[in-house]
Parts: C-alpha cells; sequence; structure tokens
C-alpha cells in the first residue's frame, strides 16, 4: 500500500497534519517508512500513528532514522529543546517498527530524572512492554549492575580483585569523607599542607581522568601532587580491603573489567543492540572512554547533545567529546533540533488572547521562545516599531492605557536589549511624567542563593556550638528558618513536609533547634525509626555528618571553598544542573557567580575560618537586605529590566521592545 492510501484511513485533521509532517522525507524514506508501518498489525500501527502524530517534522526524520543503514545518530538541540522527547518516542519506535526486544536496549543518561523521564515517555505510549526490564539509567548505576552481574559463574567484581563476601558495596558519600580523612590522617600529612577540600577534589579528578594512585605518583611534578597522590594510594587500598568503591570508582572499575576480561566485554556488546547516550557533551573522560568501549563495531547509537555548553567549574572535564562526533563515527548522522517556531507562535498568540484580550501578530518566536520559560502564564506583548523612539512612544502609549484600565504601574515591567533602547525609553518616560525604576542584578535575593547561604548559617552555627561560643548577636541568622530552607527547598536534602513538621514540634517541644533534634537520632535511633519514614532518616543523618565533619575543620575553610564543598556534597549542584530545565541550569550558573564573588570576597578580606566566614554571611545579607529595601522603595513604579536581569521576576503586564 503507498502512502496515499494511509493518509486516506487517517481522520481529517490528522491528514493534513501527516502529509506535513513528512514533508522533509525524500522518496526512499518515504517507501521504508510506510513499509515498516504496514508490517504491524492495526493496535501497534495506531500506536506508532499516534506517537508520531505528535511530533514535528525534524523530530520525524530523527524518531525513523536507521543507524544500522546510514549511521550513529547525533541529536543536537538548545537547553530547551525536547530532546529527551525524541530518544523517548526513537525508543519506542524500534520496539514498536523495529522488532527490537527491551533488554536489548542501553541507555546512558547522566542524572535520574532525565533517565527516567526516556522511560516515562516509552511507558506513555507502550504500557503493555516490559520496560521495567530496560537498561536505561545513570552511568553510575549502569556500571554497578555490570560489577555486581554474574556473567561466567562468578560475580564480574571478582575478575578485578574484589571478594564475592562481604557484598560489594559503593560507599555513601559521608562514609567516603570519613574514609578519606582517616587516610589523611595515616599519611602524618598535616591539613596546614594538604586541605582536605583541595584533596577530595582532586581526587575525584583524578578518577575521571583513570590516573591510577602509582600514576599519580608517578606524575606527580610538585610536592602537593606527591602528597595528594600519598593519600590517595592508602584511601584506594582501604576501600579494595572493605570490599568497597565510591562513586567516583564506577566508571573506572568497569572499564578495568572489560580490560582484563575481553569476553565479559563481549557480552555487553552482543547483549545490548541499540545504544543510546543522553546529553553526551557532560561526558568525563572516564565516560567517554567507556563509551567508546562498548560502542566499537556498533552503528546503531543514538547521541544527544547541546549546540551551546556551559562548562562550570564544578564539572571534571572541559572537554566537549560532543565535538568528536564525525571523527568518532566517520558514517555518523547529525541532526539539528530547536524548538519549532509554529509551536511557539501559536502558543504565545493564543495564551497572550486569553490573558489580555489583545490579538497580536507578527510574533518573532526565535526570539521570545526562551521568555516562555520565564514568565509561565504572565501576559507577555511584544512591541516592535522602526527606531527606538518609535517604540519607546508606543510602549509609553500602552502603558497609559493599562494604567487606565486599572493595571498598577508596579505591576508592569518593559525589558529593553541594549542601552540605546534604555536611554530612549527613559526620556519618553520622564516626558509622560511616568515614575520608573531600572532593577539592578537581583542575584542575591534569589531562591538558590538564599539555600545556598543556609548551608553556610547551618555550619557557622553547628561550628559555633561545638566550641561553645554562640553568642545573642548569632540569633540574627535565624537558626531554624535556614533549616527550613535547606530541609524543604533543596530537591537532594529535601523530607517530607510532614517530616518537617515533626521535626518542629520536637524542637519546640524540647526548646532546642531542629539541628539539635537531628543531632540526637544516634543516640536515640528507636524514637526516630517510629517517627520517620527510612528515606527521611538517611538524608537527616548525612545531613548531620556532613555539617558536623565541616563545622568541626571551619578554620580550614574560608567562604568560596564552603560553596564548593557543601553544593557538591548535598548534590544541590548536580540536581539543579541535571533537573532538565533551562532554569536550573540558571540557578547552578547564578550559585557559580555566588562562588565567584565569595572568592574575591576572601582575596579582598584574607580572612577564613569562623570570623571570615561571619563577615561573608553579613555582606551578603546586608547586600539582600539593600536590595529588598529599594524595591519596596519603588513598588508602585514601572519597572525596566535589562535581558539579563529577567529570571525570578513576577509582574503582571511585560513589553520586551
Amino acid at each position: 500500500m503507498n502512502i496515499n492510501n494511509l493518509i486516506m484511513q487517517l481522520p481529517e485533521k490528522e491528514q493534513k497534519y501527516f502529509v506535513y509532517l513528512i514533508k522533509d522525507l525524500d522518496d526512499a524514506e518515504k517507501d521504508k517508512f510506510i513499509k515498516e508501518i504496514y508490517e504491524l498489525n492495526d493496535t501497534e500501527m495506531g500506536l506508532i500513528l499516534n506517537m508520531l502524530l505528535r511530533l514535528s517534522p525534524i523530530q520525524l526524520r530523527a524518531v525513523i532514522h536507521n543507524s544500522i543503514e546510514s549511521g550513529p545518530l547525533m541529536i543536537i538541540g538548545d537547553q530547551i529543546s525536547s530532546k529527551r522527547t525524541i530518544l523517548g518516542n526513537r525508543i519506542a519506535y524500534h520496539l514498536l517498527a523495529r522488532n527490537l526486544k527491551v533488554e536489548e536496549i542501553l541507555g546512558l543518561t547522566f542524572s535520574n530524572v532525565n533517565a527516567g523521564n526516556v522511560v516515562d515517555l516509552i511507558g506513555n505510549y507502550l504500557p503493555e512492554k516490559m520496560i521495567f526490564k530496560m537498561d536505561i539509567d545513570t552511568f553510575n548505576t549502569v556500571c554497578l549492575k555490570i560489577l555486581t552481574d554474574n556473567v561466567l559463574g562468578n560475580l564480574n567484581v571478582e575478575k578485578i580483585g574484589y571478594k564475592a563476601s562481604p557484598k560489594f558495596r559503593v560507599l555513601v558519600a559521608r562514609e567516603q569523607l570519613l574514609l578519606l580523612k582517616r587516610s589523611l590522617e595515616e599519611s602524618k600529612i598535616p591539613s596546614s599542607e594538604l586541605g582536605f577540600p583541595t584533596l577530595l577534589r582532586e581526587i575525584i579528578d583524578l578518577k575521571r581522568k583513570l590516573i591510577s594512585p602509582d600514576a599519580a605518583e608517578k606524575d606527580a611534578k610538585t610536592d602537593l601532587y606527591k602528597k595528594i597522590a600519598q593519600v590517595y594510594k592508602i584511601y584506594q587500598e582501604k576501600l579494595l580491603k572493605n570490599n568497597t568503591c565510591d562513586i567516583n570508582d564506577l566508571v573506572r572499575l568497569t572499564l578495568e573489567l572489560f580490560k582484563k576480561s575481553p569476553e565479559i566485554l563481549e557480552f555487553y556488546r552482543n547483549k545490548y543492540k541499540m545504544i543510546i547516550i543522553d546529553d553526551y557533551h557532560y561526558a568525563s573522560y572516564a565516560q567517554y572512554m567507556l563509551i567508546k568501549v562498548l560502542t566499537e563495531k556498533k552503528t546503531n547509537l543514538t547521541f544527544t547533545s547541546s549546540n551551546k555548553i556551559n562548562v562550570y567549574g564544578w564539572h571534571s572535564s572541559g572537554e566537549n567529546y560532543a565535538n568528536e562526533f564525525i571523527k568518532d563515527f566517520p558514517k555518523g548522522k547529525i541532526i539539528e533540533y530547536e524548538r519549532e517556531p509554529i509551536d511557539v507562535e501559536e502558543i504565545l498568540k493564543r495564551e497572550i488572547f486569553i490573558q489580555t484580550g489583545e490579538t497580536v501578530v507578527d510574533i518573532e518566536p526565535a526570539q521570545t521562545a526562551d521568555f516562555l520559560d520565564y514568565i509561565n502564564g504572565q501576559a507577555l506583548i511584544r512591541l516592535e516599531e522602526e527606531d527606538e523612539t518609535n517604540e519607546a512612544s508606543l510602549v509609553v502609549n500602552s502603558v497609559i492605557r493599562k494604567h487606565q484600565e486599572g493595571v498598577g504601574l508596579g505591576q508592569i515591567a518593559v525589558v529593553v536589549r541594549t542601552n540605546k533602547q534604555l536611554d530612549t525609553l527613559k526620556k519618553v518616560l520622564k516626558g509622560a511624567n511616568l515614575p520608573y525604576f531600572i532593577t539592578g542584578d537581583k542575584l542575591l535575593t534569589r531562591e538558590e542563593i538564599i539555600n545556598v547561604m543556609s548551608l553556610l548559617k547551618t555550619v557557622y552555627y553547628s561550628a559555633k556550638k561545638i566550641k561553645g561560643t554562640v553568642l545573642e548577636s548569632d540569633e540574627i541568622f535565624d537558626f531554624n528558618n535556614a533549616l527550613k530552607n535547606i530541609l524543604l527547598e533543596i530537591t537532594p536534602l529535601q523530607l517530607e513536609f510532614n517530616t518537617y513538621v515533626q521535626l518542629e514540634k520536637m524542637a519546640l517541644e524540647e526548646n532546642t533547634d531542629i539541628f539539635e533534634i537531628i543531632n540526637k537520632e544516634k543516640g536515640n535511633e528507636d524514637r526516630f525509626k517510629t517517627r520517620f519514614p527510612l528515606k527521611d532518616r538517611e538524608i537527616m543523618g548525612y545531613f548531620r555528618d556532613l555539617i558536623i565533619t565541616v563545622a568541626k575543620e571551619i578554620e580550614d575553610y574560608d567562604g568560596a571553598v564552603l560553596i564548593e564543598l557543601l553544593t557538591n556534597e548535598t548534590e544541590f549542584l548536580h540536581s539543579l544542573v541535571n533537573e532538565g530545565k533551562m532554569i536550573g541550569r540558571l540557578k547552578a550558573e547564578n550559585i557559580k557567580f555566588l562562588y565567584l564573588y565569595a572568592a574575591d570576597f576572601v582575596k579582598k578580606n584574607k580572612k577564613k575560618g569562623l570570623s571570615g566566614l561571619r563577615d561573608f554571611i553579613d555582606d551578603i545579607d546586608s547586600r539582600r537586605k539593600k536590595i529588598n529595601e529599594e524595591e519596596k522603595l519603588h513598588e508602585d513604579e514601572i519597572k525596566i529590566i535589562t535581558l539579563n536581569n529577567i529570571e525570578n521576576i513576577e509582574y503582571h503586564v511585560y513589553y520586551l521592545i
């Protein structure tokens, strides 16, 4: 049957969209596509069409691309494009139309959230498939499965020097910190010569670069790196002796297994017929090498990457291995995907009409797509004219009409992109006697910054309590409120709301603070078992041990080091960068700016330890207070905002000129 017969079987609305959907396919691609569909039964065909009719033409090309015939596929998109939607649909299409089995698919991601999103998408279309058998997970989880698998009659880890008993396991973060501290103590290297945060960061980096303790010792050029190599060696020996590893060992150990046992490597190469790598641009050197080993001689490969990569200071590799794609896979194909302008345009027009009653024409979606992510539900009015003066006049006249309709001036924001637009707008507003206020950088008032500062305050207050030097002036930090920010808003540390309420109640009954209640868990585990779920008890235990460990060593740290240590060890940064939303990445970048500010503050003030941390906290609090007071003074005035300060603002009407 030809493609026209298929189209005629569809409802009238779907006929038109299907014609649009396949418009970019050549005749050969259309023939292969139709042949695959017509080999399905009616139920499977219905599922396929229901899935594909939700896509755009460029998404369709990526979904039906045949890697076996045409080579590996790289899907490149911006940070707000739905690359994972393509992945989920592509896997579902292969399961239905190309007879792939769920256990033959391997998906490697950089976060549990992303892995879950892909599996959820597949489950939406194929609920009857046994998707729980599918290996779509983070690098670390997949590697742990491989290491603890039994391929040749015994556990795979036994091939690389570990034992079957006691059970091989991965240390949780607090155990890793304590074991590394014991290794440092055993080395007899004074903390004044080798700071613990530096040691932790460098060992993680060595593992991600696949540098062994012996190689680190051999390559060390300075006394500092010789000391790091010495502790690294002691630490790894302790891990092996205890039949454990840390989370940064998993990829390295899997590569070691494949090197020592080629037959095990061949087993996994044969097992997985389709391999998917999501967000390839975040791969460390170790992850890149694992991908190369697993994908050798394979063509049914799919990668996603971003055309704009921000490599943060906490990212272990400055390399973007996605740039090596064509070199590594000469027959590969790259499809670059961005959100379809037609979708964004129609959404914006519809939403603006619903909220304002105004019909909007000639929106340029490329310039407004990002805006949609920030304003979620607010009215957006985009005005265009031939020059800055006409644009500004158009805005001011519209503002006056809105104000006459009952919209307060303080509820209106005008967003400008250039200084020329700003200067012109100020002149026209002054001419119309309209009050305005140019909002500055509100970085310090943002939720993620407040949460990081809450972590610092918790360490400070805990250190003071340990030393027995809490003063009345320390109470201004509002310790319980800082803990509330941490335990309800920082996702990796987030407790159930009922758990937090119970902690508050216990603190009130015992006339103490919430952290002290958490700290008492070690001495009263039975009470905690009966009151709180296991997950929350584990979070509280890890949080308590981390804060106390850092607080005891407070004199070795400054504000910048603490921000880096705490945001990494709590996985706060990891959760933001990998939540799959552009706003999460922006929040992570804001924390990076706070780190840079702290580093500059330390450089100028030359203080660390408790007194240096107190000065830094006071500085940030006073700056935030000033910003809030200034905003309050101008709350009834029109807000002028530059595009780089758009995040996290809440007004009723926006004008973008």
